[in-house]
């Protein structure tokens, strides 16, 4: 009977061994899974938010007259990001960058048009002057922008500090 006892004992310490051995295996991969995930979260964020300036960029630029109008090609690179990037975006950082692109592409219509010229000029756009909202439809528009990039940048420097996941 003792050897019988033995040997039961010395298979649940084994199971018992093997595990928790198992229970810390797949907790190393798991964190080391998040650490890969926040990783290219990061990046991700990084390659959205350079593709958003870009946009931004060529829209300001093309109101000093340097740039025919909106390059659809960066619209495109932007919409394409965001399809690829979808399981390293939340829903909110997903809507603020398509409200983003939607912005500059409204100041870019309005101004293409007119309107921005006859009622309020185009300087500001150019050099980043504020105008308050609600003066005109561009306005509304430029500090919708302002919002929305202010949430996602500090969404960014968020997740860069890990502040947030």
């Amino acid at each position: 009977m003792a050897p019988v006892l033995a040997a039961i004992i010395t298979l649940i310490g084994t199971l018992v061994i093997g595990a928790l051995g198992f229970w810390q295996w797949r907790r190393t991969q798991s964190v080391s899974e998040r650490k890969e995930y926040r990783a290219e979260r990061i990046e991700t964020l990084r390659i959205l938010w350079e593709a958003l300036n870009e946009i931004e960029e060529a829209n300001r630029t093309h109101v000093l007259g340097k740039s025919e109008q909106l390059q659809q090609g960066q619209v495109r690179k932007v919409n394409l990001l965001l399809m690829k990037s979808a399981p390293f975006l939340l829903d909110d950082e997903r809507e603020w960058s398509i409200s983003i692109v939607q912005s500059i592409i409204e100041i870019d219509t309005a101004i293409r048009v007119g309107v921005a010229q006859k009622e309020a000029g185009a300087e500001w756009w150019g050099n980043t002057a504020a105008q308050a909202p609600g003066e005109d439809v561009v306005a509304i528009a430029a500090s919708h922008l302002y919002t929305l990039r202010e949430a996602l940048a500090s969404r960014y420097a968020a997740v860069m500090r890990g502040e947030h996941d």
